[in-house]
């Protein structure tokens, strides 16, 4: 009761310039977003259907999952974050992260489709949420192996090819907002090449990698 009663749906942060505490609430919803279910797979809680707690089938299969979504220092065999190192710059990198800029994080990521996160796969898992809430007149035809999460996994093996996925929305690489586009699919994006897709917005300032601009320099 101590934990589950009272006022459970509000998010607080600390004003930086004055030091107050500010509130506000929360949507109360049943639908667990991506990154809840990531963070339930790294959390990995021993839990089950009981006391009227009716959970489903693929969040018991997340919290059981050795397969890890978030990115993380792992060493060669390991898959849980109890296997993963303590690692100060990793720590350090985590705290970073609530106040880099895009441009500091595309500088360090590797140019190639679904080459961004912990796994090829977990990055092909993260497209597909965003593709899920994407409502976009650029994307005509979607493959619908790019919306199920257990069709057309992919091996860890760096390719050189466009991902399919990733082809699919390419109509989004020359908009503004379309960061995540030229960050997860940099390859479909043209983010290395003379005359890119993604336009005036292949820098890792808008979400192409760093490592693009350099393989771009060595083709001219």
């Amino acid at each position: 009761q101590i934990v589950c009663s009272g006022n459970l749906d509000f998010v607080i942060a600390t004003s930086p310039a004055t030091g107050m505490i500010h509130a506000a609430k929360s949507t109360a919803s049943d639908d667990w977003t991506h990154a809840e279910k990531v963070v339930l797979q790294v959390a990995h809680p021993e839990i089950s259907r009981e006391h009227g707690w009716d959970i489903s089938d693929e969040l018991l299969a997340m919290s059981r999952s050795s397969y890890v979504q978030a990115v993380m220092p792992l060493e060669v065999g390991s898959n849980s974050l109890d296997e993963s190192p303590f690692l100060d710059s990793a720590f350090n990198d985590i705290l970073s992260l609530s106040t880099s800029n895009i441009f500091q994080i595309a500088s360090g990521l590797s140019c190639g489709d679904l080459e961004t996160g912990q796994s090829r796969q977990a990055s092909l898992d993260q497209l597909r949420a965003h593709i899920r809430y994407l409502n976009n007149s650029n994307i005509s035809d979607i493959s619908p192996d790019c919306l199920d999460t257990t069709a057309n996994q992919v091996t860890e093996e760096i390719e050189l090819e466009p991902h399919p996925c990733c082809k699919d929305l390419v109509g989004l690489c020359s908009l503004r907002e379309a960061d995540w586009v030229r960050s997860i699919c940099s390859l479909s994006c043209g983010c290395a090449d003379p005359y890119p897709r993604a336009g005036f917005f292949a820098t890792p300032r808008f979400g192409c990698p760093g490592q693009c601009g350099t393989l771009k320099v060595a083709q001219l």
